[in-house]
């Protein structure tokens, strides 16, 4: 079950939570690697004045394929004015065993 969220949201952002999509630099940088990142890991905003609580988007990585993870990278790179290009589920595949990397080491 998935909540509606209001049309603007990926335009406008969130009330100071969650930053806009539209014209991010995140999002339309040459490198994908860090929205990438961010859908595969997650990522924490931290608690301000005007949003007092942290926000937390979950990571993807154990919900989503490499390819899925792709798709969504290039829809939110394409979308609302974004031009940013596509992205390889070849990509991702090796952003992926970067981050398990160290999580392998350890579990040894």
């Amino acid at each position: 079950h998935t909540l509606p969220l209001p049309d603007a949201l990926p335009i406008s952002g969130f009330s100071g939570m969650f930053p806009a999509l539209a014209g991010n630099p995140v999002v339309s940088s040459q490198n994908p690697i860090s929205l990438m990142h961010i859908v595969l890991s997650g990522s924490t905003m931290p608690a301000t004045q005007g949003a007092p609580m942290a926000a937390v988007m979950p990571g993807f990585a154990g919900n989503l394929s490499d390819r899925e993870v792709a798709d969504v990278v290039t829809y939110i790179r394409s979308s609302w004015g974004n031009k940013g290009g596509p992205v390889d589920a070849l990509q991702v595949t090796s952003l992926r065993a970067a981050i398990m990397a160290p999580h392998a080491k350890t579990a040894q």
